[in-house]
């Protein structure tokens, strides 16, 4: 009571600002902070990461990065990898997302094996994982129109009482042709669903 009644005289932004700071250290205070360890190989020149937890072992944490590698953490900080592949091929701009069935789907790039870079971007592939580290489906290729696809990112509704729950949205740039500077090129952003 004395609290409040202190700051009563004070303006309200102070007080959220004293109560956040509060908040904030005793969380501060509370977390551990885990060894920090290194994924793969210097040679794999593994970068723009994106990281799930498992939903079936939260002791497992999945990584994934721009050059197809797929990660398994445990809490050991113990790791297995695995060079992600699908008939569309996998490019890079990998995103890694746990579905609402226990399952991590990964969303990435294609590489089309007989077309060159740029032009082998036709497509964004949606990938499940079937079972352990390297059993993962075929892939599912969405946009392919001829354009180069690029930047996925996925999400699924998993809200109990949603119209359409466990839906899987995926969306991404669509480029009339890459790095162009002419007018008539322009990009768009493109989403579809299950």
């Amino acid at each position: 009571m004395v609290f409040l009644c202190y700051f009563s005289r004070v303006k309200p932004n102070l007080i959220l600002l004293l109560l956040g700071l509060f908040f904030l250290l005793n969380h501060a205070q509370a977390q551990k902070l885990s060894p920090l360890i290194t994924l793969g190989k210097p040679e794999w020149n593994c970068n723009e990461p994106t990281v799930c937890i498992d939903p079936k072992d939260s002791d497992l944490v999945w990584v994934s990065c721009n050059n197809n590698r797929l990660f398994r953490v445990n809490y050991l900080m113990q790791y297995q990898h695995v060079e992600l592949k699908s008939e569309h091929g996998v490019r890079g701009d990998l995103v890694l997302y746990a579905l609402a069935n226990n399952q991590i789907s990964c969303t990435h790039l294609a590489k089309h094996p007989e077309k060159r870079s740029p032009d082998y971007y036709d497509r964004i592939v949606f990938q499940v994982n079937k079972k352990g580290l390297k059993k993962w489906s075929k892939g599912v290729g969405i946009g392919f129109n001829g354009k180069m696809q690029d930047k996925p990112w996925v999400h699924q509704n998993k809200h109990q009482t949603a119209r359409f729950k466990h839906r899987i949205y995926v969306s991404w740039t669509e480029f009339d042709r890459y790095e162009s500077s002419a007018p008539e090129d322009s990009s768009r952003i493109k989403i579809a669903w299950s």
